[in-house]
């Protein structure tokens, strides 16, 4: 059976985030941010990080060697080649296979909910790095030393 742990290996603060992350299967930024959200919506979200520190236990040493969970999962940054502001919106898309163009609708409409997506773009463009760029790859035929001319 799947335990939800803190994951004391990979915490920021207490292992809370990344531990709910590995539960549900996504990059421990996601959860961080929602917590980091909710607390300037009415300061919720500091009181289920800590109730939620008090009541998880840290994994047992070794638990997560054995977890094949996070193996899938894309790392989630911004994306140069799909930015309109710094590409936060195209990093997520890329990250969860959605249109970039749905992301940024929904950034809009939590814009209007006190500011919230506005508060989320800006918190995201500071902590998403960009993208590396992608690696060269070389077509048989096209490396040094070829002479097919």
């Amino acid at each position: 059976m799947k335990r939800l742990y803190r994951d004391v290996e990979h915490q920021r603060i207490a292992g809370v985030g990344a531990g709910i992350a590995r539960y549900v299967g996504v990059d421990p930024l996601i959860v961080r941010m929602l917590f980091v959200a909710s607390i300037f919506l009415g300061g919720a979200g500091l009181v289920v990080y800590v109730v939620a520190w008090v009541i998880m236990t840290p994994a047992p040493d070794g638990y997560w060697d054995a977890d094949e969970s996070t193996s899938d999962l894309r790392p989630i940054y911004r994306d140069p080649d799909e930015k309109k502001l710094f590409g936060v919106c195209g990093g997520l898309a890329r990250a969860f296979d959605l249109d970039p163009t749905v992301v940024r609708l929904g950034f809009v409409v939590a814009a209007f909910f006190g500011g919230a997506g506005v508060l989320a773009y800006i918190a995201l463009a500071i902590a998403l790095e960009a993208r590396p760029p992608e690696p060269d790859v070389v077509e048989a035929g096209d490396g040094p030393g070829d002479d097919s001319t």
